[in-house]
C-alpha cells in the first residue's frame, strides 16, 4: 500500500474502530479477569504496516493506555522520555498494578490525563513508590478504583498508596466522577468516604443496584447528579428506587429484560389483504416453502408455532419440521412410524435420524410420556419392527446416529441401513447376516456416499471374501469405538482413497490396529489415539502416519487414575522427520496439573517436573514445521504476578524460540511477554 493512497482523515476513520478501546472495558472494575487479559495480537501491529499507518495510528493507540506489567510501564516511560509529544495524546490511563518508579516518569510526562484507573489489590512485593509520587503530578476528572480482594491484608505498600491518595484528593479539584470498587476492604472504604468532604463529585458508578442507595448516603455532601448502575436492574430494585425521591431522580440503569411477552401487533390497514393473493398456487407454495425453510432452520428455535399458523404453513412446513428426527424414548419411534404411515411423502424429506437410546434396559420397564404419565416400555420386537418401518420409508436418509444400539438382533435393521445408499454419516452398531455369523466386508459396499463412519461392533469379519474395489470410496472420517481384530484387517483391505481422519478408542491396544495403520496410515492427515495404543507399537506413530498434520494423544479415560506419564521417547521420535505435522494436542484432563500442584504429593510434583522437562525437550527437530502444541491440562494465568510464578512459562518461551506455540485448555497460544521473567528461569 502506498503511504499517500488515502488522506489521513479517511485512514483515521478506518483505523479508529480497530484501535478504539471501549469505555466499558477501560472502566471495568468488577470482573475477576481483566478484559485486557487476552492472547491476541497487540493493536500496535497496525503501526508497523507503513509510515502512513504509523502516523495516523499513533494518536489513536496512545489515547487509551493500559498497563498490565512492569515491563510495559518501563517501555512506555522510555517512549515518552524519547518523544514527549506522545504524552499529549494520552487521555485515559489504566493501571492494573503498581509498577515501580517508572510510573512517576509516565505520570510526569502525561500530566493531562483526564481518566485514571487504579487497582488497589496491592501485595507486599509491589513497588508503589513511583505511583505515589506521580499522583501529585496529575489532576484527573474521573477516578476508577478497583479492588477484588475484600480481605486485603495490610502491608506497607498498600498503606503508602492509600495515604498518597488521601494526600492528593484535596488537590484534585477537577475530580467529579468516581467509580466505586466491587469489594472494597475496610481501609479502602475509609479512603472512598474521605472524598465526601470536598463536595465535588457529581457522578458515581456502582456495580449493583443495592449499592446506589448506599453511595448516595455516603456522598451526601456532594452535588450528585447521576448514579450509574452497571448491572441490569430488576423490577424489584426499580420499585425500591421509586420509594426514594432523591435516588429516583439521579439513578441511571438498564432494565433487566422481562420475560418475553406476546407482542402487540397493530391492526392491519387492510384486514382483507392476503399475501401473494394474485400469484398462482404453485408460486405461493414455492415462496412460502422457501421462507419456512430458512425460518425453521434456526438452531434452538421452536418449530411447532410455524405449523400452527395455517393449513398452508402446516403442509409446507411439515417436511422441514421432520428433516432431522431425534428419538429419546421408544414410544417416539412408534409415534413417528405412525406419522410416516399417514404421510408417506414425508419419508423422502427426512435427512437425519438420531437417537439417545435404542437398546432396552433390564431395569427400566416404563417410559415417561409427554402428558406426565408412565406407560409400559414397548416390547423389543415391536421396537425393531417400528424402526425397520421408518428406515424403509426414509429413502433419502443422509445421517443415522444412535448413541447406543441394540446389542442383540440389530441385524434385523442392518439390511434397511445398508439399503440407504445416500447415507453420509453412520453412527450405529454394525451387524450383518444372522446373529452370531461373521460379517462380510461387502456389506459396506452399498454406502457409496458415506463420508463419516463410527465403527461400533465387536463382531468378527469374514476375511476370506475379496471386497469390492468400490467400497467406501468417499469415506473421509473413521472412528473406532469398538472393533474386533478381524474388523481392522478387513477395513485395511479396502482402498479408502478419501480417508483423512481416524479416531481410535481407548481399548484399541490390538495387534491388528497396527495392521490398519501400516496399510492406510499414509492417507491420514488427522489422528486421535490413546497413549497406551501409541506406546504399544514398536515404531513411532509418525512413521506409521507420515502425512499427519494434526495429532491428538489422549490420556483421559475412566481407567486412568492417578498421575499420567509423558509419552515414551519412541512415540514422537520418527526415523524420518514429520514435515507435514502442524499441530499436536495432549489431552490429560482439564485441570490435571492444577490438581497435581494442589495435591502436595511428592510423586505428583515429580510427575509435573517430568512433564515440564519432556515438553521443554520435545524433539522439534523431528517435526520441523510444528506450529502448536496444545496441552489440555492447564489454563494460562491472566496477571503478571501469577505468570511470574507459573511453571509453564519458561517451557513455553523455550518452545517459542523453536517456533512452536504452547496453548492451554482453551486453545490460547502463549505469546512472549515484554520482559517477563519467571522465578523458575535458571
Amino acid at each position: 500500500m502506498s503511504d499517500n493512497s488515502l488522506p489521513d482523515e479517511i485512514l483515521s476513520e478506518i483505523l479508529s474502530p480497530a484501535l478504539k478501546v471501549p469505555d466499558e472495558a477501560f472502566s471495568d472494575n468488577y470482573s475477576r479477569v481483566s478484559p485486557f487479559a487476552t492472547f491476541t495480537e497487540s493493536p500496535s501491529a497496525y503501526l508497523l504496516v507503513n509510515k502512513a499507518w504509523l502516523r495516523v495510528s499513533t494518536p489513536l493507540i496512545y489515547r487509551v493506555v493500559v498497563l498490565r506489567s512492569a515491563p510495559q510501564a518501563k517501555a512506555l516511560a522510555r517512549a515518552l522520555s524519547k518523544n514527549p509529544d506522545l504524552a499529549r495524546f494520552i487521555k485515559k490511563l489504566r493501571l492494573e498494578g503498581a509498577y515501580g518508579l517508572t510510573l512517576q516518569t509516565v505520570l510526569q510526562q502525561a500530566s493531562n490525563i483526564s481518566e485514571l484507573f487504579i487497582s488497589l489489590d496491592i501485595y507486599a512485593t509491589d513497588n508503589t513508590e513511583g505511583l505515589c509520587r506521580g499522583l501529585q503530578l496529575i489532576n484527573p476528572t474521573r477516578l476508577i478504583l478497583h479492588q477484588m480482594n475484600d480481605a486485603q491484608r495490610p502491608n506497607k505498600r498498600f498503606k503508602n498508596l492509600v495515604q498518597a491518595l488521601l494526600d492528593v484528593f484535596p488537590k484534585w479539584d477537577r475530580l467529579v466522577s468516581l467509580s466505586l470498587p466491587s469489594d472494597p476492604c475496610h481501609k479502602t472504604s475509609k479512603l472512598i468516604r474521605s472524598l465526601n468532604k470536598y463536595e465535588r463529585l457529581k457522578r458515581l458508578t456502582v456495580e449493583h443496584a443495592y449499592d446506589a442507595s448506599t453511595a448516595l448516603k455516603t456522598f451526601w455532601a456532594c452535588p450528585i447528579r447521576e448514579i450509574v448502575v452497571k448491572e441490569l436492574v430488576t423490577r424489584r430494585a426499580r420499585q425500591e428506587f421509586n420509594q426514594d425521591r432523591r435516588l429516583k431522580a439521579v439513578v441511571r440503569y438498564e432494565r433487566m429484560p422481562e420475560r418475553a411477552a406476546t407482542p402487540q401487533i397493530s391492526p392491519s390497514l387492510n384486514p382483507f389483504f392476503v399475501p401473494l393473493a394474485n400469484a398462482s398456487p404453485e408460486t405461493r407454495s414455492l415462496v412460502w416453502s422457501r421462507v419456512l425453510e430458512f425460518a425453521m432452520a434456526q438452531p434452538g428455535k421452536p418449530k411447532v408455532p410455524f405449523l400452527l399458523v395455517s393449513k398452508t404453513f402446516y403442509e409446507l412446513g411439515l417436511p422441514y419440521f421432520y428433516s432431522v428426527v431425534t428419538f429419546r424414548q421408544f414410544w417416539h419411534i412408534h409415534r413417528f412410524a405412525s406419522i410416516l404411515e399417514a404421510h408417506p411423502t414425508l419419508g423422502a424429506r427426512i435427512r437425519g435420524i438420531r437417537g439417545h437410546m435404542l437398546d432396552e434396559s433390564e431395569n427400566v420397564h416404563e417410559e415417561y410420556q409427554d402428558d406426565g404419565s408412565y406407560a409400559p416400555q414397548p416390547p423389543r420386537d415391536a421396537n425393531l419392527a417400528a424402526m425397520g418401518s421408518i428406515l424403509s420409508r426414509t429413502t433419502q436418509l443422509e445421517e443415522i446416529s444412535f448413541i447406543r444400539s441394540s446389542n442383540e438382533r440389530s441385524y434385523r435393521l442392518w439390511d434397511h441401513i445398508r439399503s440407504r445408499g445416500a447415507l453420509r454419516d453412520v453412527y450405529v452398531k454394525l451387524a450383518s447376516g444372522e446373529e452370531g455369523e461373521a460379517a462380510d466386508v461387502d456389506a459396506l459396499k452399498s454406502f457409496t456416499a458415506l463420508e463419516t463412519l463410527c465403527w461400533r461392533s465387536s463382531d468378527d469379519f469374514n476375511l476370506h471374501a475379496s471386497p469390492a474395489t468400490s467400497t467406501l470410496l468417499r469415506l473421509r472420517c473413521l472412528k473406532f469405538e469398538d472393533a474386533s481384530d478381524s474388523a481392522y484387517t478387513a477395513l485395511a483391505s479396502l482402498n479408502l482413497p478419501s480417508l483423512r481422519t481416524l479416531s481410535l478408542g481407548k481399548d484399541h491396544i490390538r495387534s491388528n490396529c497396527k495392521i490398519f495403520l501400516v496399510g492406510r496410515g499414509h492417507l491420514l492427515t488427522e489422528l486421535e489415539i490413546f497413549i497406551w495404543t501409541a506406546e504399544s507399537f514398536k515404531e513411532s506413530i509418525l512413521d506409521l502416519c507420515p502425512n499427519l498434520e494434526t495429532l491428538h494423544i489422549n490420556w483421559e479415560s475412566p481407567c486412568s487414575q492417578g498421575w499420567k506419564e509423558p509419552p515414551k521417547d519412541l512415540v514422537l521420535r520418527p526415523t524420518t522427520p514429520a514435515h507435514k505435522l502442524r499441530k499436536m494436542a495432549f489431552a490429560l484432563g482439564w485441570s490435571y496439573f492444577d490438581r497435581t500442584l494442589r495435591s502436595g504429593s511428592t510423586i505428583f510434583k515429580e510427575n509435573f517436573v517430568e512433564w515440564r522437562t519432556y515438553v521443554a525437550d520435545l524433539p522439534v527437530a523431528c517435526m520441523p514445521n510444528l506450529e502448536e502444541l496444545q496441552i489440555r491440562g492447564f489454563t494460562w494465568p491472566t496477571t503478571q504476578r501469577q505468570l511470574a510464578k507459573f511453571e509453564w512459562v519458561p517451557v513455553a518461551d523455550k518452545l517459542l524460540e523453536a517456533g512452536v506455540g504452547l496453548s492451554d485448555n482453551k486453545g490460547n497460544k502463549w505469546r512472549a511477554r515484554l520482559g517477563l521473567k519467571s522465578r523458575h528461569d535458571k
